[in-house]
Formats: C-alpha cells, sequence, structure tokens
C-alpha cells in the first residue's frame, strides 16, 4: 500500500477554491435521512442470498452518477437485474432499497455535498479486508463509469486523466497489498478517492461541471 501513497495528497492542494463554489450548493443540501450503511447493504444481499459484492455494487452505481447520468426506474430495474443477475420477481421485493441506495448517490454527487464517501466496511474489520474491499469499490466505479458509456481511453481533461489514472491502479488493491501497521495510508486512500469521484463528476456531469479543479 505504502507504493500506492506516493503522492496521494496532491489532490487536495486546489480542493479549498473548489469547494468555496460549492459552499451555496451544500448548504441546500437535504441530508438523507437513513444513508445505507455497508452494513445494511451487505446484509441486505447476504439476506437475499445475493452474491453481488457491496461495495463493487456502491462503486458501480456512482459511477453511472459521476457521469451525470440520471438514469429513469426502468433503466435502473434493468441495470438492477443484469448486476444483481435476478429475475424480475426478485426484484420487486428489493426495489424499494435499491431505489433508496441509487437516489443516495445522486443525491450526495449531483450536490456536490461533502456528505458523499464510497461504501466500505468499518473500523472493526481488518484493515486487510477493508483494503480489498476499496480495490472493488473502485473497479465497480470505473465498470459504471465505462457502462455510461464514459469512453476512459479519450478522455482528455487532464485533471480526470490523473485521477483515473490512479483508480486504475486502485482498483487492483487486495487483502495482501494491506500492511497492518500503516492506517493512516488506508484512510488517505479513501479519502483520495472520496474527492476524485467529485471532481470526476465535477467535469463530467452534474451541476457543477463548470468548476475546474486544479491538480499539482
Amino acid at each position: 500500500m505504502k507504493k500506492q501513497r506516493e503522492g496521494i495528497g496532491t489532490i487536495f492542494v486546489c480542493w479549498c477554491a473548489v469547494s468555496a463554489g460549492m459552499i451555496g450548493l451544500r448548504a441546500s443540501y437535504k441530508r438523507v435521512t437513513h444513508a445505507m450503511t455497508f452494513d445494511d447493504l451487505d446484509e441486505l444481499l447476504a439476506g437475499k442470498g445475493l452474491l453481488a459484492n457491496p461495495a463493487e455494487l456502491h462503486g458501480l452505481l456512482c459511477g453511472r452518477v459521476a457521469t451525470g447520468e440520471n438514469l429513469s426506474n426502468p433503466d435502473l430495474d434493468r441495470l438492477l437485474i443484469e448486476m444483481l443477475d435476478i429475475d424480475p420477481e426478485q426484484l420487486d421485493e428489493l426495489r424499494d432499497q435499491f431505489c433508496g441506495l441509487y437516489t443516495q448517490c445522486l443525491g450526495q454527487l449531483q450536490h456536490q455535498g461533502f456528505e458523499f464517501a464510497p461504501l466500505l466496511p468499518g473500523d472493526e474489520f481488518p484493515l486487510s479486508e477493508r483494503t480489498a474491499a476499496l480495490g472493488e469499490w473502485c473497479q465497480g466505479f470505473l465498470f459504471g463509469l465505462g457502462g455510461a458509456g464514459a469512453k476512459l481511453e479519450t478522455i482528455k481533461i487532464k485533471d480526470v486523466e490523473e485521477v483515473l489514472f490512479d483508480l486504475t491502479a486502485f482498483a487492483k488493491l487486495r487483502a495482501e497489498d494491506a500492511d497492518d501497521d500503516d492506517e493512516d495510508s488506508y484512510m488517505e486512500l479513501v479519502e483520495y478517492v472520496r474527492v476524485a469521484v467529485m471532481l470526476i463528476h465535477a467535469h463530467l456531469g452534474g451541476p457543477a461541471s463548470d468548476i475546474k479543479p486544479v491538480l499539482h
């Protein structure tokens, strides 16, 4: 993980300039009353016998949202059926929860709120499991971007190219990459991913797409 840490703080250098343009939006953002957590999603999937990975699933939905895409109900149904490998009858039992999760992703990213965070296991889990989950989240996010029609290899915005390169590297993280004595590095990676996703959304879609963050 230490190799991944190099340069990890650079994305924050000019983030204050971005946040100044977002403060009014944050004031109008309505916090989700019962925001779904990683544990909630994990229990929901396990309770229905579904093998989908909760971190990867949330990452995928956020990737779709990050391009500015706003799925209609039928489109969301089709996406969920494909992602979860279920039939429409099974989806009927889960639709409300997953619509709530998708709305949560939309609300946090479209309002450019600092409330956004990837759904990952809590601190009570071993660092190795959390590291693997972060890799799976990034993998899902990149898959979501591509599924929304973003041709990653053709994106020529320097800021976005740089963070996409990093997220692609993070998507390869596995449990064995964790250093149990390096909790700070993990937290820095999570924060980098969080801000990187907001930066990508600022460039590729959403009400703040005219904001031009600068990385040094």
